[in-house]
C-alpha cells in the first residue's frame, strides 16, 4: 500500500507545484486542489492512507469528507498547536519569553495594566492562543486595541497571548518527526523580508536537534518547528506550525513526501490494528 497524497495549492505559489512535482517523479498516487474543492473529488482518493497539505480550511474539509478507515489524513490536532498547549514544555527556549495569555475581551479591560507590563515603544506583541489562527498576529498599539476588539466579536473569549515585542532578524521552518529526525528546512524571512533559501544557519539546525532531543512534546507525528534568530544571533524556537497546514517553502519536497510517506503508512500500521468504528449519529436516524 502506498501513501496517498492530497495537496492544495491555496497560496498559488511554486512550493506546492514544488510538493506535487515530487509526488509525481516519486510515483505516489496525488490529489491537486487548486480552488476546484468539491467533496465528489475525494472518491478519486483509493488508499486509506493519506496525507493532506494545504490551508486550514481544507484541513477540516477532507477530515469531514474522507472515510472513518483512512489514516492519518492530516498531521495537524489543531488542540496540541496552542499556545497554551506547548509553551510550558518549551519555556527556556521560547522567543516570546514575557508573555500572559487572556482573552481579548480581558485585554480590553486590563489594557493599561497589560500595556505597562508588557509594552515596548507603545506597543505590545499579540497572537491567537490557537493553532487555528482566527486571528493575524503582529504589533498593536493600545490605540487600535479597540477596532480589534470590534472586528473579532465572535472570539472575544478566546485565549490570546500577549508579549513583549522582540527584534528578529532570520526565520526558519523545520520539518521534523516523531523520531526525532529533521526531514527538511527552509529559510523564509531574513530582517523582515521574505527570503525563501533553501539553507538554513548552521547554529539553527544545532538548535532544532537540541529542541529534538530534549523536549519530548509531540504534537504530531510530523510537525514543523518555526526557529528564529534575534539581532545577536540566539536562537529561539518561535513556534510549533501543523504540517498539514504548513507553508514548505523552499524546502526539499523529494525528502519530505519520502519520509512523511514512510511515518504515515507507520502510523496507519499501528492504527489500523487498534482502531474500532465509530458510526455516524446521522446514519442512525
Amino acid at each position: 500500500m502506498k501513501c496517498f497524497w492530497i495537496v492544495e495549492n491555496f497560496a498559488k505559489e511554486p512550493s506546492f507545484k514544488g510538493l506535487t512535482d515530487a509526488c509525481k517523479a516519486l510515483g505516489y498516487p496525488l490529489l491537486e486542489i487548486n480552488g476546484d474543492y468539491s467533496r465528489d473529488m475525494l472518491a478519486k482518493v483509493d488508499s486509506p492512507c493519506v496525507v493532506l497539505n494545504g490551508s486550514i480550511k481544507m484541513v477540516k474539509l477532507v477530515r469531514e469528507g474522507l472515510p472513518f478507515n483512512y489514516h492519518p489524513v492530516t498531521y495537524c490536532d489543531f488542540p496540541n498547536y496552542r499556545c497554551s498547549s506547548y509553551y510550558t514544555h518549551f519555556g527556556p527556549y521560547l522567543f516570546n519569553d514575557k508573555y500572559c495569555l487572556m482573552t481579548l475581551k480581558e485585554l480590553v479591560r486590563q489594557k493599561y495594566d497589560v500595556w505597562g507590563h508588557y509594552g515596548k515603544d507603545g506597543v505590545v506583541f499579540i497572537r491567537p492562543d490557537s493553532g487555528e489562527k482566527t486571528f493575524q498576529a503582529g504589533l498593536l498599539d493600545i490605540i487600535d486595541l479597540a477596532q480589534l476588539h470590534e472586528s473579532n466579536k465572535d472570539c472575544e473569549h478566546d485565549l490570546m497571548l500577549v508579549s513583549t515585542p522582540k527584534n528578529i532578524r532570520w526565520e526558519g521552518r523545520f520539518v521534523v518527526s516523531r523520531r526525532k529526525e529533521i526531514i527538511a528546512s527552509s529559510t523564509y524571512r531574513f530582517q523582515g523580508q521574505v527570503a525563501k533559501i533553501p539553507s538554513v544557519p548552521e547554529e539553527t539546525t544545532k538548535f532544532c536537534k537540541k529542541l529534538l532531543n530534549t523536549v519530548s512534546y509531540l504534537p504530531d507525528s510530523v510537525f514543523c518547528y518555526d526557529i528564529c534568530q534575534d539581532n545577536d544571533g540566539e536562537c529561539w524556537l518561535l513556534e510549533l506550525t501543523s504540517f498539514s497546514s504548513a507553508g514548505l517553502y523552499e524546502t526539499d519536497k523529494k525528502a519530505i513526501v519520502e519520509k512523511v510517506s514512510e511515518i504515515a503508512l507507520e502510523d496507519w500500521n499501528i492504527w489500523g490494528r487498534t482502531a474500532t468504528y465509530q458510526p455516524d449519529p446521522e446514519d442512525e436516524n
